[in-house]
């Protein structure tokens, strides 16, 4: 009605304006032609008018015949429901009756379950004949428990989305666990490891002492130094050696009475030879020593690196429990959000997605929850590994955060050259390599030996005497060897000088190595201060928005992401707090103080 009169209103502007031209013509000009025109489009103006007039009275009439037929047909609905209702309760009680009658349990209980189905069935198919059927129907008077979305008009054009739309939540839960390949389970299962034996670090710490690969293999090392050394010491000892023969010849021969050579000759010989000057073995000895010492402090730095791996592995551990245990907290908080969606859902106050969205947080905190067994299973492999292990079963316990060390890096730097063992070992090497020099210009000292024999044999010979011995001193030197020990030499003091390199490379190594873990120390002690302010901030902002969502305020999307990021906030507080604590052993480890 607001539309029409608008329109007349227009109408009689149109008409106010049309008379003051005409007007005006009539004071400007007098002629005839000008009072033909201003009469021809009065006219015309007149027509369409009428014309807007009718189709205005015409669409009036129409919306009013739309919203008679709307209400005749929501009526009948009601009446078509009711009836129908009704027939169907009779049927229904005529049916259970029938199945009351029969004699078999079985067949009994076999009839009310088919008969239960029918019900379910009439149920859904009977609410969605009527959304395609009934166009205009309302949803008041559907049960909201039986009816998956309001029938609109778009609902109604569209068939195939709304068959797609009108499940109901079981049928939800089963297509999405069907797409999956696998059924959610209503709780999640059992730890695998809950019935293992808890071991701490200093436990496994005794355990890889005592059958590590890497240190048994260290072991055998220092007893081939000591071998070595012992065998350096043979140069200066004394040899004696002793020799037999026999000797079958095919006459005897004799000079008067004595016998010469007998048919059957017996000799021996025995000779002590001792290399009392020898100055070339006095570096090689130095040198022995000095390996042994050199194998005892790699053992050591070996030892730390073993047991510096395994801490980093048991809290590599300690990180998946705790992601395993996380995951079955964001599993009982999406259990407790779709209980909640199942409840708005059936009390009608949201659509069918509110329970699809948190049937999907669900899904994604299984798969949250899988995965973190799996990187536990992992771990724990490779934990397996370093204490030589086919299958270790454990559980792990948090151990104590470490003290951090006190004091600065002068401090530190001037504790870790005289504790660590790469420096010593450094320093080994080149004393070791200025014994090499040494070594290598002895080569042109001679060597003084004394030597003594004893021989005898079965014939008295020329002499008399079956016995003969001799003693005596040799002395040898190289005089001239193609310039071997000139190039031994000159390799002995390159050997020298990259030792002296190493061995500067090595204090450069320990001082950058202390200020990064002291920077890495001070960035993980910030890290957790403001990993913890943020997993708090995170909880608060998942309890209002759980609030919210019940009370209708939130939607499922800010749920979902509050529960997202309560989850990250909580794996961030537990590896800041972890890398914290491997942060403070990698300082004592810089330092030299890390011996477990």
């Amino acid at each position: 009605m607001s539309e029409h009169f608008e329109h007349k209103n227009d109408q009689a502007d149109h008409r106010q304006i049309f008379f003051g031209l005409c007007c005006g013509c009539k004071r400007e000009r007098n002629d005839v032609v000008s009072k033909w025109w201003i009469g021809l489009l009065l006219l015309a103006y007149m027509i369409v008018g009428v014309a807007g007039e009718a189709s205005a009275r015409r669409d009036d009439k129409e919306r009013g015949r739309r919203v008679k037929s709307r209400r005749v047909a929501m009526v009948k609905h009601t009446r078509t429901r009711r009836v129908r209702g009704k027939r169907w309760k009779r049927t229904r009680r005529r049916l259970s009756l029938r199945c009351q009658k029969m004699s078999s349990k079985k067949r009994r209980r076999r009839c009310l379950k088919r008969l239960g189905v029918r019900v379910k069935r009439w149920h859904r198919l009977h609410w969605r004949r009527v959304a395609v059927k009934k166009k205009g129907v309302s949803t008041k008077s559907a049960p909201p428990s039986k009816v998956l979305s309001a029938p609109t008009k778009r609902t109604m054009d569209l068939k195939p989305r709304l068959r797609a739309a009108n499940t109901s939540e079981t049928d939800a839960a089963a297509r999405l666990n069907k797409q999956m390949g696998m059924a959610l389970p209503k709780d999640l299962p059992v730890r695998y490891d809950e019935d293992h034996k808890v071991r701490t670090l200093q436990e496994l710490f005794t355990i890889v002492k005592r059958s590590n690969l890497d240190l048994r293999i260290l072991r055998q090392q220092a007893v081939q130094a000591e071998l070595a050394r012992a065998k350096a010491w043979a140069i200066l000892k004394p040899r004696l050696s002793v020799s037999l023969s026999y000797t079958r010849n095919d006459n005897e021969t004799k000079l008067l009475e004595s016998v010469l050579t007998p048919r059957d000759q017996l000799g021996m010989r025995v000779q002590l030879q001792w290399a009392f000057f020898n100055v070339q073995a006095i570096p090689l000895l130095n040198m022995a020593n000095l390996g042994t010492l050199q194998v005892a402090h790699a053992a050591k730095q070996a030892k730390r690196e073993v047991m510096f791996g395994l801490t980093r592995a048991y809290y590599g551990v300690l990180l998946t429990e705790g992601l395993l245990d996380i995951a079955r907290r964001t599993w009982d908080n999406s259990k407790k959000h779709l209980k909640i969606a199942r409840a708005r859902f059936q009390a009608g106050l949201g659509p069918q997605l509110l329970v699809t969205r948190a049937l999907l947080d669900q899904a994604k905190a299984y798969q949250q929850w899988t995965e973190a067994e799996n990187a536990l299973r992992n771990a724990k492999l490779a934990l397996s590994l370093l204490l030589n292990r086919s299958n270790f079963k454990f559980r792990t316990k948090r151990p104590q955060t470490p003290t951090p060390p006190t004091g600065n890096r002068k401090i530190w730097i001037r504790q870790a050259l005289q504790k660590r063992q790469e420096v010593k070992s450094a320093r080994i090497a080149v004393q070791m390599a200025e014994a090499q020099v040494t070594q290598s210009m002895l080569k042109f000292v001679p060597t003084v030996a004394a030597i003594g024999t004893l021989q005898g044999q079965n014939a008295e010979g020329f002499v008399g005497r079956n016995f003969t011995w001799s003693a005596g001193l040799a002395m040898q030197i190289d005089v001239y060897s193609g310039g071997t020990r000139f190039i031994e030499v000159k390799e002995a003091r390159s050997k020298l000088f990259q030792a002296r390199l190493k061995l500067a490379k090595s204090l450069r190594q320990i001082r950058n190595d202390i200020a990064k873990a002291d920077i890495d120390l001070k960035n993980a002690k910030t890290a957790v201060l403001i990993a913890r302010g943020q997993s708090l901030l995170a909880r608060r902002s998942y309890a209002l928005t759980q609030a919210q969502y019940k009370a209708g305020v939130s939607t499922a999307v800010e749920v979902s992401d509050a529960l997202n990021l309560y989850r990250t906030a909580l794996i961030s507080v537990l590896q800041k707090e972890l890398n914290y604590d491997v942060a403070i052993v990698a300082l004592q480890r810089a330092i030299g103080a890390y011996n477990p």
